[in-house]
């Protein structure tokens, strides 16, 4: 039987969340659903990610985060962390 589990994973460039990105973990911790919040300083995000992925069996991978206007060098961390976490997967795995 496949899962499928939606849940936000969060990239920012600073160490806190805020505004909406906040609320929103603030509500998938309250209801008990995983999310992660990923950062420069994770020390293996890719490694963290894999693990997750693997770990919830997620089917379904909501990414969200601020906008590159609000914080300049969001999408090539997010592109970079993306691309090398699922760069060994064959699709469909």
């Amino acid at each position: 039987m496949s899962v499928i589990v939606t849940l936000p994973f969060y990239f920012r460039l600073k160490l806190t969340l805020t505004g909406g990105s906040l609320k929103t973990v603030e509500f998938a911790r309250k209801h008990g659903k995983p999310c992660l919040h990923f950062h420069p300083g994770v020390e293996d995000p890719v490694g963290e990610l894999k693990a997750f992925l693997q770990e919830k069996s997620v089917m379904v991978l909501n990414v969200a985060g601020p906008r590159a206007s609000k914080e300049p060098g969001v999408g090539e961390f997010v592109m970079r962390t993306l691309g090398e976490a699922f760069a060994d997967m064959a699709p469909g795995e």
